[in-house]
């Protein structure tokens, strides 16, 4: 060895000597930061103590120093879990004094907690005694105040079998006897394993509602509107509450009774005011709706005074209007010359051949004006075309009750008016929101007084021919056949 490198060994040699005695003076004061501080760093430490060498030997110094918390805090979490089991982690390390990082206390109290399984004799326990108790009951009485998913499902594990079926049939069983059981009773006697918010989900999907038997209650209601609450309850089978049911069936009974006494008072007010209109139209006819409503002191709807002054005023002749020639009119005699010939002749045809050079539609409206209609060309009214294919109707509703209108209208071929075709599938589809004029025999009640008066108000028609249905679904017979009416006039 060179006297150079015996030099540079006796120089670390005296380095070394120097850090372990730094060392040593420095163990007192480690101890006591690490005690206060577990988790402290080596470069924390060493800006506490203001070490002045090499960062290495301090690491070590630190990592033999520092005290194992685990070790330490393990007898008291074990004594802590015994007295309660679901005691919170953040209680825990507060009633430890834990100094030390949370993820390794996290990891400690789970290590240490009892699990689901610890648990499997206290729940056959409960079990063997009410094989039904639910799990949420149960919980309870294990104390369990965790996430409840794992003990559901060993519970559900370990539950005798309570019944044929699935839960879904067993909770109609239960409320097909009485349903007016609150969810705790129905978990306790089907034997509900899951939560009971889940329960009182699946209950309002399950228990019958008012809205499914209203249309059996209308029904009851048109064929006698004073029939006690009571016996539509025993009539319809209902089952829940019959002091709400009451209510319920009491409003449905008031807007019925509205929707008569309104149209009744209007008519009244309408038949007081007649003559007073009379004798203001009599001393001057051109007198404005407008000023008869203020000198009669009308107070209701201005449509329906402005309908009876129309009916009432004798129309001036200085208001007639002479009506104009058409440009056809001067084809009139070719054009009926050439249907003689051929009465399904085609508008574009005729045009051609009586050198047509005007407006296409008006030449249309022409032939049309000006064609006779053969015997064996029958119109067939849109509700007579409905009841032709009620059969095809009922076949796909059957396949697909929630069918929309456009689909069952293409599979049937409905080429007529889309509001008829609309209202009979409605009225098939729930047959009591259905019009049942049809039965009744109303519709030429209707046709009659419509041929004698077409601009007869509905509300008129209803009185006269006693309407007890929907006020909406009469106006849509008087608007069909209105219009029937018309064409046959034309």
């Amino acid at each position: 060895m060179t006297a150079a490198q015996r030099s540079a060994a006796t120089r670390s040699a005296a380095a070394a000597k120097r850090t372990a005695e730094k060392l040593a003076a420095s163990e007192p004061a480690i101890k006591e930061l690490l005690a206060s501080e577990p988790e402290m760093t080596p470069a924390q430490v060493a800006m506490r103590i203001g070490w002045q060498g090499a960062l290495e030997p301090l690491k070590e110094q630190v990592t033999s120093l520092r005290p194992d918390l685990s070790a330490i805090a393990r007898p008291k979490i074990e004594a802590l879990l015994d007295e309660d089991p679901d005691m919170p982690l953040l209680t825990i390390g507060a009633r430890i004094d834990w100094r030390g990082r949370l993820r390794v206390l996290t990891d400690l109290v789970r290590e240490l907690r009892p699990d689901v399984e610890d648990l499997v004799p206290r729940i056959r326990n409960i079990l063997d005694g009410e094989p039904r108790l639910p799990a949420y009951e149960i919980a309870e009485r294990l104390g369990w105040r965790r996430p409840r998913a794992d003990l559901y499902a060993k519970i559900a594990e370990l539950r005798p079998a309570v019944g044929d079926g699935s839960v879904e049939d067993r909770i109609r069983a239960v409320l097909a006897s009485s349903a007016l059981l609150t969810s705790d009773e129905v978990a306790r006697q089907v034997g509900w394993n899951s939560d009971l918010a889940d329960l009182r989900v699946l209950l309002r999907d399950l228990r019958p509602t008012f809205e499914q038997y209203l249309p059996q209650i209308r029904k009851l209601l048109r064929e006698d509107p004073k029939m006690p609450a009571n016996e539509i309850a025993a009539k319809i089978g209902w089952t829940g509450s019959e002091q709400g049911f009451a209510i319920k069936v009491g409003q449905i009974r008031t807007v019925r009774a509205r929707r008569s006494i309104r149209w009744r008072d209007v008519e009244k007010r309408i038949a007081a005011v007649t003559p007073k209109v009379k004798d203001l139209l009599a001393k001057d006819p051109e007198m404005s709706a407008a000023q008869i409503a203020k000198a009669v002191g009308w107070t209701g709807t201005f449509a329906r005074l402005l309908a009876l002054v129309t009916e009432l005023r004798a129309v001036p002749a200085s208001w007639v209007r002479t009506p104009r020639g058409s440009v056809g009119d001067a084809y009139r005699d070719q054009i009926l010359a050439l249907l003689a010939q051929d009465p399904t002749m085609p508008a574009s045809k005729i045009g051609k051949e009586i050198g047509w050079t005007r407006s296409q539609s008006r030449l249309e409206q022409t032939v049309k004006a000006l064609r006779t209609v053969p015997s064996t060309w029958t119109r067939i009214a849109p509700h007579e075309q409905v009841q032709a294919l009620e059969p095809q109707i009922r076949e796909a509703l059957a396949e697909n009750p929630k069918m929309t209108v456009a689909k069952i209208a293409e599979r049937v071929g409905w080429t007529g008016p889309s509001a008829a075709f609309a209202h009979a599938v409605a009225a098939l589809r729930n047959p009591a929101l259905g019009v049942t004029a049809a039965e009744k025999g109303t519709l030429d009640k209707i046709r009659a007084l419509l041929i004698t008066n077409p601009a007869l108000p509905s509300t008129k028609i209803a009185e006269q021919i006693d309407w007890q249905g929907s006020i909406s679904s009469l106006r849509f017979h008087v608007r069909s056949i209105r219009e029937e009416v018309k064409t046959a006039k034309v």
